[in-house]
């Protein structure tokens, strides 16, 4: 399943992401453009941590389903 996720891009530009790590990026940076509040004085976001924590563990969920 794809789910969209909403950033300030235009409807007609699209970003092909070919990695995870290009995945990582996109997700970091569309968090960021959306709730500027959870960059903490130091750049941290442990938001954003906690997501990524949680998307890994849905991935790795997945993966072993697949097996």
């Amino acid at each position: 399943m794809i789910l969209p996720m909403a950033s300030n891009r235009q409807s007609g530009q699209k970003q092909e992401i070919r990695t995870y790590t290009e995945l990582q990026k996109h997700m970091h940076n569309a968090l960021r453009e959306q709730h500027p509040e959870w960059i903490g004085p130091d750049g941290d976001c442990s938001a954003y941590d906690l997501y990524e924590k949680r998307f890994a563990d849905l991935l790795a969920s997945f993966a072993e389903k697949k097996r």
